[in-house]
């Protein structure tokens, strides 16, 4: 989209070349005083306009996708649950308890599919983002169920006390209260049968570079008249060692990946996506990453996705 716009900007101002080279030699003393003459000229401002385009946030889709999604983890399809609890979560408001209800129900699929890891983090997500408090038993009971085989006993000690407590504060009958905490009293810590989330971030370097922070110690940057600049190791390097990891200077998700690849740092989001808070058009691998994207950029470029 950029590139377009661009060549279509640089064929405008070539157009008008000298009526736009008097007026810059005229009063124009800083760049920002030449873009701003350039963006006020009707004809190069219509081929470098680029129009706003959103799906913006909708409760009422939200809650219909929800419930497809609901039908369709009571038939036992939890891959097209997964899907359906993915689509609603990139429409619904996140201030609202449709998010949280989604990111329960989401949950639950991955309760089923054993990725322990992802459901505890949605568990956590839709407690911090206000899921009603008469239900949050449910959620604590399922976080323990995963804890049993990803964190230690006494993390799992914990979140049961913390579902006793939940219990008594919601509006179950006895009867079905009692059946609650036997459920409860049979979770016991058993064999780890996964390792925590699984993601493509880049790796990081142990001993970094004392001058080149990108660069690893184990190697350094030499100059010469024959070669120019180049890379030399200072020890002997095993293959596939690491010796280089910098973030590019700025990065941007294609159209096509926008539901399937991170805003921020571009990796897979695999099947949890964490939605833009503000539209329903792009991802993120987490919450961390989310917050960084809002604090850096997304602000500016929400519009124009």
């Amino acid at each position: 989209m950029f590139g377009r716009a661009f060549r279509r900007l640089g064929q405008a101002v070539k157009a008008r070349e000298k009526e736009i080279a008097q007026m810059f030699d005229a009063e124009l003393q800083t760049d920002i005083d030449k873009v701003r003459l350039i963006l006020e000229i009707s004809d190069v401002l219509d081929e470098f306009s680029v129009k706003p385009r959103r799906t913006e946030k909708s409760s009422a889709e939200a809650t219909r996708l929800k419930d497809l999604g609901n039908k369709k983890f009571q038939n036992k399809d939890y891959i097209g649950s997964l899907e359906s609890y993915n689509k609603a979560l990139l429409l619904a408001p996140p201030n609202e308890e449709i998010y949280s209800v989604c990111l329960a129900n989401r949950s639950a699929v991955l309760l089923h599919l054993r990725d322990y890891s992802r459901c505890v983090r949605d568990i956590d997500l839709a407690i911090q983002c206000g899921y009603p408090k008469n239900n949050l038993y449910k959620l604590y009971t399922r976080k323990a169920k995963c804890q049993q085989f990803i964190q230690s006993r006494i993390m799992l000690e914990e979140t049961v006390e913390q579902a006793r407590e939940a219990l008594e504060k919601s509006n179950l009958k006895d009867a079905s209260r009692d059946v609650w905490l036997k459920d409860l009293d049979s979770l016991a810590p058993k064999s780890l049968i996964e390792a925590d989330i699984e993601t493509s971030k880049a790796p990081s370097l142990p001993d970094c570079h004392p001058v080149y922070p990108a660069l690893s110690n184990t190697v350094g940057l030499e100059e010469s008249a024959e070669f120019g600049r180049y890379v030399t190791a200072s020890e002997d390097l095993t293959p596939g060692q690491v010796v280089m990891v910098e973030r590019p200077y700025c990065s941007v998700t294609l159209d096509e990946f926008y539901k399937t690849h991170c805003c921020e740092c571009q990796i897979n989001v695999n099947c949890t996506p964490v939605p833009c808070r503000e539209c329903g058009d792009v991802v993120y691998c987490s919450v961390e990453c989310e917050k960084k994207a809002w604090q850096v950029s997304s602000f500016i470029s929400i519009e124009f996705y």
